[in-house]
Parts: C-alpha cells; sequence; structure tokens
C-alpha cells in the first residue's frame, strides 16, 4: 500500500450535540455533510448523518450510562482533494 500525506488548512464548522450520561468514557456518533461536486452527496455522506440525527431523536429523553456526543462532520471531502477520484480503487483479479 502506498500512502501520500500532506497538510492542509481547511475551514469548515463542526456541529456538536450531546446528552449527558453518568460515567465516562464518551460514545461519539458522528457523520459528515459535506460532498464533493457531483457525487452523490445523498450516499456520501448525508445518509450517515441522517442517522446519526435518528439516533439522538430516538435516544433524547432516555438516561445514558454514558455521555454521548453527536456529531455533523463538516470538510471530511475537503482534505482528499477528490481522492476517490485521482486515486481510484481497483480491485484485485481473480486468480484462475
Amino acid at each position: 500500500m502506498n500512502v501520500n500525506c500532506y497538510q492542509q488548512v481547511i475551514t469548515g464548522r463542526n456541529i456538536i450535540a450531546r446528552l449527558e450520561g453518568v460515567t465516562q468514557p464518551k460514545v461519539i456518533l458522528g457523520g459528515h455533510y459535506d460532498a464533493v461536486s457531483g457525487s452523490p452527496g445523498a450516499n456520501d455522506n448525508a445518509s450517515g448523518t441522517a442517522v446519526v440525527l435518528a439516533i439522538a431523536r430516538r435516544m433524547a429523553g432516555t438516561p445514558l450510562a454514558r455521555q454521548t456526543w453527536f456529531v455533523a462532520f463538516d470538510g471530511e471531502e475537503d482534505g482528499f482533494n477528490k481522492s476517490l477520484i485521482s486515486n481510484p480503487l481497483r480491485v484485485g483479479r481473480r486468480s484462475e
């Protein structure tokens, strides 16, 4: 596997809600709400954000043992510079 890394400053806004719990550690549930132009943003990753919201709604008002954070992340796609387009995943050939 080859990995190319670089550092870049990205400005975005994460949205965080939390339910208080009795003990630690925290439980963090998250999905990102940004998408790249021309991509199916509903699948990547509005669906994940919708699940986080649905779980938060379902858990609201329920006493919890652990503090739970619900996070909608921004800027997840920015740092990749459309990495899937630049570096598509390739499926290996089946041996015959």
